[in-house]
C-alpha cells in the first residue's frame, strides 16, 4: 500500500503522500550509464603526444592545451563552472554553453566533455576531439540559441572547453550546506534541465530536475532566520523555484509517457504553488490522459481564471468535454 511504501523510504508526515510517492517514482526511474561514459571514467591520466595532444580512452579522446590554468584537477563530486564551443572540423560555431555548472562523476555532459574537464585546471582553455559516441552520438544535438545550428547526427565535432572555477566539495548532508549553497544548486540544476529540455535530452532534464528535487527535502522551505527580514522572501523565492522543478519534471514525465509520475510531479508543484499555470496545466492534462475526468475538471476549474484566454487550456478543456462524451455514450451502450 502506499502508506507502507511511505514507511519504508522514511518521509515525514508533512511531505504529503504525493511528495513521498513521487520520491519513490524518481529512484526508479534512475538509469544506468552508458558504456561510452563507464570507459571514460576508467580512463588514466593522458601522455602529451609530439602535438600537444593528450590521448585519453586510447585516442577516441583527445585534449591540446592552448591555455595554461593552475591548481589540481577537479576530482569526483567536485563542482565546475565551464563554458564551451561545438565547432566543425573546419572551426565553424555551431553551439555555445556559458559558464555551465556540472558535478564531476554524474555524466551529465557528454562523455568527452567530462573526461576533458577532468583533467583541466582551473582557467585553463582547450581544444577537445572525440569520436561522435563520445560526443552526442547517433541523436545529435538540436540547435536552440540565437544563431545557433543543430549537431549532425554521428558528428565527429571539436570542442572548445574553457575551465572557469572549480568549486568547494558540498556536504553530504542538506542540512550542514549553507542556505546560499543550496539556492545556488537549485538554480543551476533548473538552468541545466531547462536547456536539456529544449533540446529534447529529456533523460538528461529527468535527471537534472530530479537532482534538484533532492535539495529541499523539508515541507515547508523555512530559510535562516539570520537573513533578517528577507528570510520570508527567501523561502518564498525557493519555495518557487522547487515547485517550477516538479512542474518541469512532470512536463518531461509527460513526454516519456510517464503519466502517473507526470500527475505526481505537477500535484507537488500545485501544492507548493496552488496558482502555479503550468503546473495546474500538467495536472490536468495527465489526469485526462489517466481516464480521470473529475480530477482533470477540478484542475481546469483553478486553471481557467488564472489563464482565461489561453489556447492551449481552451484546447484542454474542450478535449475533456469530448473525451466526457465519448465515455458516455461507450456507458450508455453497453448499458443497453
Amino acid at each position: 500500500s502506499s502508506s507502507s511504501v511511505l514507511h519504508v523510504i522514511g518521509c515525514p508526515p508533512r511531505f504529503g503522500e504525493a511528495l513521498c510517492l513521487a520520491m519513490v517514482a524518481v529512484e526508479e526511474v534512475k538509469e544506468e550509464k552508458g558504456e561510452e561514459q563507464e570507459e571514460a571514467e576508467d580512463a588514466e591520466v593522458p601522455q602529451k603526444n609530439e602535438d600537444g595532444w593528450q590521448e585519453m580512452m586510447e585516442g577516441k579522446i583527445k585534449k591540446r592545451t592552448a591555455k595554461e590554468g593552475t591548481g589540481e584537477p577537479p576530482e569526483v563530486d567536485r563542482d565546475v563552472v565551464c563554458s564551451f564551443e561545438v565547432r566543425t572540423q573546419d572551426s565553424q560555431v555551431l553551439q555555445s554553453r556559458s559558464r555551465f555548472r556540472y558535478r564531476i562523476g554524474e555524466s551529465e555532459a557528454v562523455p568527452a566533455l567530462e573526461l576533458s574537464l577532468r583533467h583541466m585546471r582551473e582557467g585553463e582553455e582547450a581544444e577537445v576531439s572525440a569520436l561522435s559516441r563520445f560526443l552526442w552520438g547517433p541523436d545529435g544535438c538540436p540547435g536552440v540559441g540565437p544563431g545557433e545550428k543543430d549537431i549532425p547526427p554521428d558528428a565527429d565535432v571539436l570542442l572548445y572547453v574553457t575551465l572557469h572555477e572549480i568549486l568547494p566539495r558540498q556536504p553530504a548532508d542538506r542540512h550542514r550546506q549553507q542556505w546560499t549553497d543550496r539556492v545556488q544548486e537549485l538554480e543551476w540544476r533548473k538552468t541545466n534541465g531547462n536547456d536539456h529540455f529544449r533540446r529534447k535530452k529529456l533523460a538528461a532534464a529527468a535527471r537534472c530536475y530530479e537532482k534538484g528535487m533532492e535539495i529541499f527535502p523539508e515541507v515547508p522551505i523555512i530559510a535562516p532566520q539570520t537573513l533578517g527580514r528577507s528570510a520570508d522572501y527567501a523561502a518564498a523565492a525557493a519555495t518557487k523555484m522547487v515547485a517550477d522543478i516538479a512542474s518541469n519534471l512532470s512536463a518531461v514525465y509527460l513526454e516519456q509517457e510517464k503519466t502517473r509520475d507526470a500527475l505526481d510531479h505537477a500535484k507537488i508543484a500545485v501544492d507548493l504553488c496552488p496558482k502555479h499555470d503550468k503546473a495546474l496545466y500538467r495536472a490536468a492534462k495527465a489526469a485526462m490522459q489517466l481516464g480521470d475526468f473529475q480530477e482533470c475538471e477540478d484542475y481546469l476549474a483553478k486553471l481557467q481564471p488564472l489563464q482565461p484566454e489561453d489556447l492551449g487550456v481552451k484546447r484542454l478543456a474542450a478535449e475533456l468535454e469530448k473525451a466526457k462524451a465519448k465515455h458516455a455514450a461507450k456507458a450508455k451502450k453497453l448499458g443497453a
